[in-house]
């Protein structure tokens, strides 16, 4: 049974208890770490989290969101094997099964079949989505997700040997380092480098599948907008772009669109010849497909299908004048 299939998806949906009570507790923990972060820690300690929030912040947003999911652009072997050790250290479940969510999550965007269930809104996507049970195996989901591009052996060994390397990578050498290099607190470092971290991590992960909904316009809403969230929010229709063309690179996790940090890391891998061929489509390709749209000279899954082999051809003839 493929998630195609005709069924009713919401019944088959229960909650998982396990996950309910494992939540809970990590987050528990996760405040007694910024506790301690606040009034204990040293200042070492910070940094050193600060450093490795990062490094997994890169690992799911460039690694598994921008690479692996959406292939928005081409990589070296030595920057593919970073994003899997920066995944691992994030902490967020293996990127073969990220990417296959995330990809579903596209296909099925705002019905009953998204895992993440966005059309319910941003409370019941961002945290009861997550506690749910998804009623399908692996093997179905493949039914309707082609992943074998992800199918190489680095990937398969990750998934494999995930929970190796989570308690060797993730957890162990993080909180050994403060105790035995600056001389941290054990708890200290178990529940500031361990549970504050990897919950942080957990919730940058999960706004990745929700983003829309915070930073995202609905369909015939004002631009910009006419609200107090405008003091705090830069909504846009940016972010309903990256459903229609997920692999344009210039398209942020959180809103805006060809600026941030990513934006910034992407140009810094490409000057250092570790990323090449990123992919986009200028507006006048973008308003040339319109009209034949509109026309009805093409469909909409056939513009998009153009899109798409357009920008594949001029990513590569941007890379061959870029290195030369």
């Amino acid at each position: 049974m493929s998630v195609s299939a005709e069924i009713d998806v919401p019944k088959m949906r229960t909650i998982n208890y396990g996950l309910v009570l494992l939540f809970i507790h990590f987050h528990l923990f996760a405040f007694y770490g910024l506790w301690l972060m606040i009034f204990q820690v040293q200042w070492m300690t910070m940094l050193f989290v600060a450093f490795l929030l990062l490094i997994g912040y890169i690992g799911i947003t460039l690694g598994a969101h921008r690479y692996l999911a959406h292939r928005t652009f081409e990589i070296e072997n030595s920057l593919k094997y970073f994003f899997i050790l920066a995944h691992t250290l994030a902490g967020v479940g293996p990127m073969y099964n990220w990417v296959l969510y995330h990809r579903l999550h596209h296909k099925f965007f705002r019905t009953d079949k998204d895992p993440y269930l966005t059309h319910k809104g941003f409370m019941y996507s961002y945290f009861w989505s997550y506690l749910l049970d998804f009623p399908y195996t692996e093997e179905e989901l493949k039914m309707d997700i082609d992943m074998r591009d992800i199918t190489v052996p680095s990937i398969s060994l990750q998934k494999g040997l995930y929970w190796i390397y989570f308690a060797v990578i993730t957890l162990l050498i993080p909180i050994y380092i403060p105790i035995a290099y600056w001389n941290e607190n054990l708890i200290n470092s178990i529940f500031v480098v361990g549970f504050l971290r990897l919950t942080i991590m957990y919730n940058v992960s999960k706004m990745v599948n929700s983003a829309i909904l915070v930073w995202g316009l609905k369909p015939n809403d004002k631009f910009p907008i006419e609200d107090n969230t405008m003091f705090f929010l830069n909504k846009s229709y940016w972010m309903n772009y990256h459903y229609f063309l997920p692999w344009d690179w210039k398209s942020t996790e959180f809103g805006p669109y060809d600026k941030g940090l990513t934006i910034l890391l992407i140009k810094i891998f490409r000057n250092m010849d570790l990323l090449y061929a990123p992919k986009t489509i200028s507006k006048e390709d973008i308003r040339e497909v319109i009209v034949k749209v509109a026309n009805k000279e093409m469909s909409w899954k056939d513009s998009l299908i153009l899109l798409k082999k357009q920008s594949d051809e001029n990513a590569l003839k941007k890379n061959l004048r870029f290195k030369h």
